[in-house]
C-alpha cells in the first residue's frame, strides 16, 4: 500500500469547493473582488460590486470572512487496516492509498457543514475511509466489490466528489475497514 498522494489534492482545495488556484479576493482599498486562477473565464475579473451586494442582500460584511485553518495531516487518525483485502485488492488497482489528505478528500462531499468543519478543522475526530482504491475498469469495479463481500469490508464509491446529499460521510460507528472507490 502506498502512503504516497496521488497528487489530486495538489489541484482541488481539500476544504472547499474548486481548484487551489482559484478563489475570490477582497481588496480593501477599492471595496471590490477579483477571482484569481486560470481556469475559468471569469480568471482575472474584478467584480466591483460584489462586497456591496454581500452587505445588502446577504448582510454579510468582509470581517464576517474567517480563512480556513491550515490542515494538520498529523491530526488525521490511522486508517482501520484489513491487510488481506489490501493484498487481494492490488492486481484489481491502477493506484491504492492510505495517504492521509487522500483519505480526508474522499471522506466528505460539499454540503455546508462538510466544508465548515474541514474549514474548522473539526474533521479530525470523524471517520474518514481507511483507504482509497483507483480500479480501471468495469471488471476492476467487480472484483473489488467480490473482494469487500468476501473480507467483509465497506466500499463508497467516490464519483466526482462533489456530492451534496452526504453520501460521502462515513458512518461514525463503523468499525470495519472502509474503502473509497474513484
Amino acid at each position: 500500500v502506498s502512503t504516497q498522494s496521488t497528487g489530486r489534492q495538489e489541484e482541488l482545495k481539500w476544504n472547499g469547493w474548486g481548484y487551489r488556484d482559484s478563489k475570490f479576493e477582497y481588496h480593501s482599498e477599492t471595496d471590490a473582488c477579483s477571482f484569481t486562477g486560470s481556469r475559468y473565464p471569469m480568471a482575472g475579473s474584478t467584480m466591483p460590486y460584489l462586497m456591496k451586494w454581500f452587505r445588502e442582500e446577504l448582510k454579510a460584511k468582509p470581517s464576517d470572512f474567517a480563512p480556513p485553518q491550515p490542515l494538520d495531516l498529523s491530526k488525521i487518525p490511522q486508517p482501520v487496516r484489513c491487510p488481506q483485502f489490501m493484498e487481494d485488492a492490488r492486481p484489481w488497482c491502477k493506484f491504492i492509498t492510505e495517504d492521509p489528505e487522500d483519505r480526508l478528500m474522499h471522506g466528505h462531499g460539499h454540503l455546508c457543514e462538510e466544508i465548515y468543519m474541514l474549514r474548522n478543522n473539526l474533521y479530525y475526530d470523524k471517520r474518514i475511509p481507511d483507504l482509497v482504491v483507483y480500479p480501471s475498469s468495469h471488471n476492476d469495479v467487480v472484483e473489488l466489490v467480490k473482494l469487500a463481500s468476501k473480507y467483509n469490508v465497506v466500499l463508497i464509491p467516490m464519483g466526482g466528489g462533489t456530492s451534496v446529499s452526504g453520501a460521502l460521510i462515513c458512518p461514525e460507528e463503523e468499525t470495519r475497514t472502509i474503502v473509497s472507490l474513484d
